[in-house]
């Protein structure tokens, strides 16, 4: 079981590292009046910062779990390490929210430990905070999967033709 928001993952891939930049940059910046990619962000020489694209409003973007890694060479081909994590804000939203849930409930929870009677429901600003963390670290854990498979069908299997879509040309 996982207690914080972050999940590592590692492809190698046959591909040498200049042909795996150009395929993750050919998804996230697609053709010019193609259809959107399924991933965007940054590809550089030997970094990138991909999130699955979404239609969410750009405010809500950070809350969408970030692939942030290394395009590393290794012997017959190149090696794609890297975690996906959420970003700064909502992790210090949570931090934030679980200290104050914790002085706000601390009497209770003080009263649970020692066996005296408990006000119950001053312990809800905790358990939601709890549960709104378990939910972070499942989210999270759930898009490092769909990222996964998205970068290692992208870097493992042979480019399709041009033209070519899915379900036929």
């Amino acid at each position: 079981m996982r207690f914080i928001p972050l999940e590592y993952l590692l492809v190698n891939t046959p591909l040498r590292p200049a042909d795996v930049r150009a395929r993750l940059a050919a998804v996230v910046a697609p053709a010019a009046g193609g259809p959107p990619g399924p991933l965007c962000g940054t590809v550089g020489r030997a970094t990138f910062a991909l999130r699955r694209a979404t239609r969410y409003p750009p405010a809500l973007a950070p809350l969408v779990p970030e692939f942030r890694g290394r395009i590393e060479p290794r012997a017959g081909g190149a090696r794609v390490t890297g975690m996906v994590s959420l970003g700064p804000p909502p992790v210090l939203g949570l931090a934030a929210a679980g200290l104050v849930a914790f002085l706000t409930s601390a009497d209770s929870l003080a009263a649970l430990l020692s066996g005296a009677r408990v006000d119950v429901p001053a312990l809800a600003p905790l358990a939601a905070v709890v549960l709104a963390w378990v939910l972070a670290v499942r989210g999270v854990s759930a898009e490092a999967r769909r990222v996964r498979q998205l970068v290692r069908a992208l870097l493992l299997e042979s480019p399709a033709p041009p033209g070519w879509r899915r379900g036929g040309p």
